[in-house]
């Protein structure tokens, strides 16, 4: 049986304050192997398909990427005004 979660559902248990982290995250297309829309609404896939991590690790990877990028950039934009 598939585990399905509403994006309210999947923000609770992931901790978020507002669903608005997980509605950037599906517009800009990095859960698309994770959804599921049945009856015109969005369903989160808590494990992941085949060959994929689950949901969690998924966004958690997403996050750390993020962020490495933006520490980069800082050190970058850092390094740049000191030259």
């Amino acid at each position: 049986a598939l585990m399905l979660f509403s994006m309210t559902e999947e923000s609770e248990l992931l901790g978020y304050k507002s669903r608005a982290q997980l509605y950037r995250m599906k517009e800009e297309h990095w859960l698309d192997d994770y959804i599921q829309i049945i009856d015109g609404k969005t369903y989160l896939l808590m494990e992941g398909p085949r060959g994929k991590p689950s949901l969690a690790r998924h966004i958690m990877g997403i996050i750390d990427w993020r962020f490495n990028w933006l520490m980069t950039w800082m050190n970058w934009e850092i390094i740049s005004v000191k030259r």
